[in-house]
């Protein structure tokens, strides 16, 4: 099951907009997809494609500045699409296609997810603090499959 989800979130991933990382998310409720997405802009903004990047413009390395980018994450993206359907994630169970950066971990526990399953590995030592003081795990994704085995 937990592989069928992280495909799901890949196909949200694919839709992205950024020229440099792609990131997809599914967030899931017994067993059923409640909210997705995956990087890119807000409405109404240009994105990369079209006017380039401006963290390449800028000479901003990858996990450095967070703050300066034309997209949103594509967990705060699947977070806005449930509140706007006013869908609650309390419970849920995040399948990111990339470890979390520390504001997503902090948003995802605030909105009460139960879990993050993740594939690709993103170094962000304050997201492992915030997440282990909270008690939210966090499980790549090839451990868990080690497990079920």
């Amino acid at each position: 099951m937990h592989d069928l989800f992280m495909m799901k979130a890949y196909e949200q991933a694919n839709k992205s907009s950024c020229t440099r990382t792609k990131v997809g998310v599914v967030i899931v409720k017994d067993r059923e997809i409640i909210a997705q997405g995956y990087n890119n802009t807000a409405g109404g903004i240009k994105d990369c494609r079209n006017i380039g990047c401006i963290r390449d413009i800028l000479h901003i390395k990858h996990g450095e500045r967070r703050e300066v980018c034309r997209a949103l994450c594509a967990e705060q993206i699947a977070i806005s699409e449930a509140a706007r359907n006013g869908i609650l994630l309390d419970g849920s169970t995040v399948y990111v296609t990339s470890a979390p950066c520390h504001i997503c971990a902090k948003l995802l526990v605030s909105a009460g997810v139960k879990e993050i399953i993740y594939d690709k590995e993103y170094a962000d030592e304050f997201r492992d603090m915030f997440l282990k003081e909270s008690g939210v795990p966090m499980y790549k994704l090839d451990e868990l499959k080690i497990s079920e085995k």
